[in-house]
């Protein structure tokens, strides 16, 4: 009996030795480390606990990655396959502990390339991408998915540890992860980045693409399920002085996990080789929201003289310039805030020629940018513009670009408009043409503008008229000789006079008319007591800013003219 119980033993400890062995061959031949319990819980490695799993083998966890990806159930040319390991390290900002040294599930997806439903056919990924998908066996959470970076492409600096993450974060708008959802995102990966690339973002560029699905908030948010996805290795939107090349390269976007809305953009957490883990970022989070739009544009400028970082703030303005479009559209005035917050034209040029060439932007906002850009446009800018101009017409922002040149009076757009008159054949409105022409054409000459005053002509605003004339080099003394003789011969009728309040408001500005022209003509007199002297910029409000800069640019005299 005593030989039987040790040979039992005997065979026992063998099988034992077997299975130790082949376990550590194979976990030496994957390089990971032998799988260990996490403080407070217990290993459960073991087949035996598997039944406890929402992922119970390589199937299932498969299945459960592609349609958390978007991908179709099945196989197709996308190659899957998966195993379990363990991440001996992560870099998640507040969740990392949860990733390390547990059994997960690795799901590797290959031969994968993007296509999302709203990108044009032509539009294509730029890799064929290897995507590391790892998912929570206990619970099937998606934990994280990444993709490796291509072969033979020149590599950016590492994504910064957790805690780096952490400061970065907190520097910012305290934002913060609390946890992974229990229940799967109602919207895909796929999904996610197309309502990025709704928003202007295209991921197709990206050398690697990370993505976690987590519960985030805000100092401005509440928690929510969000797609947080980084793109790693893209060309910088805006080079910024002072930064190093790595840390303009990673952009973090945010995407509502439920509805699918492009929310932010965000350029933390970001490597830190070289800058410090609380400096700005390209884009702020502090755009994440679309009700806090309206605190934040109306606060830029005290935010500012309270010792918030300039650049920070503006290119806050600019992310919400670009977001949040349809609903809630604080869009125009976060430009005019970024008009009245840039150091120098040079620098509000480069900030809104950013979002006229941006074939996403807003309508609303692109007319506002080309409104502004009117009173700081030099020939470049007006190259610039005359170049989108033609790449994009007949499209959507047309009429943003010719109130533009309206206005500037380009002579290389009037050739442009004149080339365009003579080749239409239906497509365009010739009445368009036309109007944009004469705007044009009659302030080529100053004789032009005066002559057009005088007249009983009516088809063009007299107010614009006058200014171009103005700014043309008139005096105020022809432009009140003209006006009056109009007006004369209109017989100072003060009914159709009142009828007209943007034409006396324009007139009354412009501070040609002398005390005595006022007592003649009540209306313009009630007019220009408010108007005759065009306010200076004193850094007071973003309005008084505008109106310094557009007084100066149509050359409005600062006091009523005595008739010299």
């Amino acid at each position: 009996m005593l030989r039987d119980i040790a040979q039992g033993w005997k065979a026992f400890l063998g099988q034992a030795l077997l299975v130790a062995g082949v376990v550590v061959a194979f976990q030496a031949s994957r390089g990971i480390r032998a799988q260990r319990p996490v403080e407070g819980e217990r290993a459960i490695s073991q087949p035996a606990h598997r039944s406890t799993w929402a992922l119970r083998d390589s199937e299932a966890a498969i299945a459960r990655a592609r349609k958390l990806l978007g991908l179709p159930a099945g196989g197709g040319s996308v190659a899957t396959s998966a195993e379990l390991s363990v991440l001996e390290e992560d870099n998640t900002p507040y969740l990392s502990k949860q990733l390390i040294d547990s059994p997960l599930w690795q799901v590797v997806v290959r031969d994968w390339s993007l296509k999302l439903k709203s990108a044009p056919t032509d539009a294509k990924d730029e890799y064929v991408r290897t995507v590391d998908v790892f998912l929570d066996p206990q619970k099937g959470h998606l934990l994280k998915m990444r993709s490796r970076w291509p072969v033979n492409e020149p590599r950016i600096a590492p994504e910064p540890s957790a805690a780096v993450a952490e400061d970065q974060f907190r520097a910012g708008s305290d934002e913060r992860y609390h946890g992974f959802p229990d229940d799967a995102p109602k919207i895909t990966f796929l999904d996610a980045l197309d309502g990025m690339y709704r928003g202007g973002v295209s991921a197709f560029g990206a050398k690697q693409i990370v993505a976690q699905c987590v519960i985030r908030s805000t100092m401005f948010d509440e928690r929510k399920v969000v797609w947080a996805i980084t793109l790693r290795g893209v060309t910088p939107y805006r080079p910024r002085a002072g930064w190093p090349r790595d840390a303009r390269y990673e952009y973090r976007y945010i995407v509502d996990a439920v509805t699918g809305t492009y929310e932010s953009a965000s350029n933390r957490p970001r490597p830190i080789s070289g800058v410090t883990a609380t400096a700005g970022g390209i884009y702020s989070d502090r755009c994440s929201s679309p009700m806090t739009h309206r605190h934040y544009v109306s606060s830029c400028l005290r935010q500012v003289q309270n010792g918030a970082d300039r650049e920070e703030v503006l290119d806050t303005l600019m992310c919400i310039a670009r977001t949040h479009q349809k609903v809630f559209d604080f869009g125009p005035a976060a430009v005019a805030s970024i008009f009245a917050l840039a150091e120098s034209e040079a620098k509000i040029r480069e900030y809104l020629l950013e979002l006229t060439g941006n074939p996403e932007t807003n309508v609303g906002v692109h007319k506002h940018a080309c409104g502004l850009l009117v009173y700081v446009a030099d020939e470049e800018v007006q190259r610039v513009l005359l170049d989108q101009l033609k790449t994009s017409w007949p499209g959507d922002h047309w009429s943003g670009y010719f109130e533009f040149f309206k206005d500037v009076g380009d002579p290389a757009f009037l050739s442009w408009l004149e080339g365009l008159e003579a080749q239409a054949q239906g497509e365009v409105p010739s009445s368009a043409i036309q109007r944009q022409l004469r705007y044009v054409r009659i302030q080529q000459t100053v004789d032009g503008l005066l002559g057009y005053l005088q007249s009983d002509a009516k088809d063009l605003d007299l107010g614009w008229v006058a200014r171009q004339a103005l700014r043309r080099g008139a005096s105020g003394k022809q432009i009140r000789q003209a006006l009056l003789q109009r007006l004369r011969r209109e017989g100072n009728q003060e009914p159709t006079l009142l009828q007209n309040p943007r034409l006396l408001l324009d007139w009354a500005e412009l501070g040609v008319f002398t005390v005595e022209d006022q007592k003649e003509f009540p209306a313009i007199g009630a007019m220009a007591r408010s108007r005759v002297r065009p306010p200076v910029d004193d850094g007071a409000s973003v309005e008084r800013r505008i109106m310094a800069k557009r007084a100066e640019f149509w050359g409005i005299i600062r006091e009523a003219t005595d008739g010299k």
